[in-house]
């Protein structure tokens, strides 16, 4: 696990290789992720082996499945696999 400055990271539940950049919230939980993401990104990534790669100014959630993303700036993207019925 590598992170610079400015940074809040969690890594909970499981094998999780994670580098991010600064002013990055990263959250990853729950399965075996490989995360590598850019500055002034929100990050979720849980419940699933995932490799998400995203660049700068961008909202990703990549949840429940296994799933590849790579998504460009300013851009949101959400990727759901499993529906909660609600």
């Amino acid at each position: 696990m590598k992170i610079r400055r400015n940074v809040l990271h969690e890594a909970d539940e499981g094998q999780n290789s994670v580098k991010i950049g600064r002013n990055v919230l990263d959250e990853a939980d729950e399965g075996q992720n490989s995360v590598k993401i850019g500055r002034n990104v929100l990050h979720e990534a849980s419940e699933g082996q995932n490799s998400v790669k995203i660049g700068r100014n961008v909202l990703d959630e990549a949840n429940e499945g296994q799933n590849f993303v790579k998504v460009e700036r300013n851009v949101l993207h959400k990727a759901h696999y499993v529906l909660d019925g609600s």
